[in-house]
């Protein structure tokens, strides 16, 4: 939910600091195209048996990229944070998709990949709902800021799994 949480209003937070829509279109374009060789490299980490590493540095990557986000010296900071959120998004692309196919026997992944595909079909629907009141009541920073509370709740939830 923490990423839903930034990307439903990131493009309008953007513009507020002073950065044109194109500049909004590069830099969400950008961590995009980052994703796809982030994705390949994180996958081979996972496969050696990595993936509460790969978990835990993508969650700090996150954290990282929403601290640059409250604080954007100049266009490289940003360049920065878009490439932090990409590695942390491909991560926890990566380590969901695998501990979902890995946790259950080969009949029960389908429905354990569903039951995944809902959990981030809601986290995008409370993440909408949960942005918009945050930032309307207290301000996009206080959003990233909660953000960045989810995230770290994650991480320790998932370290006590391992």
């Amino acid at each position: 939910m923490s990423f839903m949480n930034i990307v439903s209003l990131w493009p309008n937070y953007i513009v507020s600091i002073g950065y044109s829509k194109n500049y909004v279109y590069l830099y969400w374009s950008y961590a995009t195209f980052l994703e796809v060789p982030f994705m390949t490299l994180i996958g081979r980490f996972v496969d050696k048996g990595k993936m509460f590493p790969v978990f835990l540095y993508g969650t700090i990557s996150f954290i990282l990229a929403y601290l640059l986000y409250i604080y954007p010296i100049n266009c490289y900071v940003l360049f920065l944070a878009q490439t932090l959120r990409a590695l942390g998004y491909s991560s926890f692309e990566v380590v969901t998709m695998v501990y979902a196919t890995r946790s259950v026997d080969i009949f029960n992944r389908g429905k354990l990949m569903g039951l995944r595909n809902l959990s981030l079909s809601i986290g995008w629907t409370l993440g909408s709902l949960y942005s918009g009141t945050i930032a309307q009541i207290f301000g996009f920073k206080s959003l990233i800021l909660s953000s960045m509370l989810f995230l770290l709740a994650a991480m320790v939830t998932f370290y006590k799994k391992q």
